[in-house]
């Protein structure tokens, strides 16, 4: 609920911000909105192992894992300012959106707490926050302040989150054991950097895929094209509706379906009509794409139809690899995860350095779908040999 709801904030916010602000305008915008994204994101792949391993581990006290990820997120922080001055000097829109993004970051900490204390109502609203505040900050801009600029936007985002991860500290201030600091933070960071192993690599690659395809787009192309693939960007996300039912519905089947060879075979069965049902909803909006794009964008961003239909073939790779791939975290396979995710990003960048000049915001939509069915490819290729190679007695 809560994350349906950013989604459907975060949309309309772009919609707004693409029609006032202009192609090449919201291009720029949209550009040091993903860095603002990618780095609150980074440190998120540590909110995960940090879930994961207050759920698994029985040995450890718990509430000293807070002051752990305090400390990780504070490192974090101090980075991102850090790099922000540097930056800052010679790109001040990047710049500010480092520094949001760092947090940003820091909020999502409060998500990560309520996640593993599982405490779904306050998950919930802790989603949706964010974007309704972030939303009501660039009305802001866009209703007060004219002519609207990418500059004033990435600011105003900067002030929100700001106030967001103060909130944050706070509330997570009044949980953690006292001191911050103690010799058992050091011991209980190097258990959780160690427990998140593979995985976290394989988060880290993930994270980079998702976004790499508009920085490789700044860098051979206009920001015409850059505006035009974040539209594209923004229509094939909603897509994430398809799909997200993908992770708990068939996550925790996984591990169920290497108990016998029928049910590994009804497992596959599911994942490929899951797949194919992705597939059918994908290519009903492929034959709207221009008048869909046109409509909710504008007549200006029309050729991001092109591009848009490429993400969205993207979209149906993911939806058939995505359940199958879960089978590797049932085996403890998180190396092949890993593997999956770097030969994803590795494609994406060779070959989006080869047709971004050719194609522009069609070739990144191009380079992401080749990243996504070289992923496909890669499970495919793997699932063969890890099933016929069970040995049911075992199981």
């Amino acid at each position: 609920m809560g994350q349906g709801m950013a989604r459907v904030l975060s949309f309309l916010a772009a919609i707004w911000a693409a029609r006032v602000l202009g192609v090449a305008a919201f291009g720029v915008f949209s550009l040091a909105y993903v860095v603002m994204i990618l780095t609150a994101q980074i440190p998120q792949v540590l909110d995960s192992s940090f879930v994961r391993f207050h759920t698994a581990e029985s040995d450890i006290e718990k509430p000293i894992l807070l002051n752990v990820q305090f400390w990780l997120k504070m490192s974090w922080l101090v980075l991102a300012c850090l790099v922000m001055l540097a930056v800052g000097s010679q790109n001040r829109l990047i710049g500010v959106a480092i520094a949001a993004g760092g947090f940003w970051g820091v909020y999502n900490s409060v998500i990560a707490f309520f996640q593993a204390q599982q405490q779904y109502r306050h998950l919930a609203f802790c989603y949706a926050l964010p974007s309704l505040t972030a939303f009501s900050a660039m009305a802001v801009v866009l209703t007060g302040i004219y002519p609207p600029s990418p500059f004033a936007l990435i600011t105003a985002l900067l002030i929100n989150y700001i106030v967001l991860s103060c909130g944050a500290v706070v509330f997570l201030y009044g949980r953690m054991p006292k001191p911050l600091w103690t010799p058992h933070v050091k011991e209980y960071t190097q258990r959780l950097l160690k427990f998140g192993g593979w995985l976290l690599l394989a988060s880290f690659c993930f994270v980079l895929f998702q976004r790499g395809d508009m920085l490789l787009l700044s860098l051979f192309c206009s920001a015409e094209a850059m505006g035009k693939f974040a539209v594209a960007v923004r229509l094939s996300n909603l897509m994430a509706f398809a799909v997200d039912p993908i992770h708990p519905i068939f996550l925790p089947k996984a591990g169920q379906a290497l108990r016998s060879a029928e049910s590994l075979a009804s497992y596959k069965r599911k994942s490929f009509l899951y797949g194919f049902l992705t597939a059918v909803v994908a290519v009903v909006v492929m034959f709207f794409a221009r008048p869909i794009v046109s409509f909710v964008f504008g007549q200006a961003y029309q050729q991001a139809s092109g591009a848009f239909f490429w993400l969205l073939c993207g979209w149906v790779m993911y939806g058939f690899s995505c359940p199958l791939h879960f089978l590797f975290y049932a085996e403890h396979k998180s190396k092949k995860v890993f593997y999956m995710n770097l030969l994803m990003l590795m494609v994406l960048g060779a070959v989006g350095a080869f047709v971004i000049p050719l194609f522009q915001e069609a070739g990144a939509a191009l380079s992401v779908a080749a990243g996504y069915a070289a992923g496909l490819g890669y499970v495919l290729l793997k699932m063969p040999q890890r099933l016929s190679s069970l040995d049911e007695d075992s199981l």
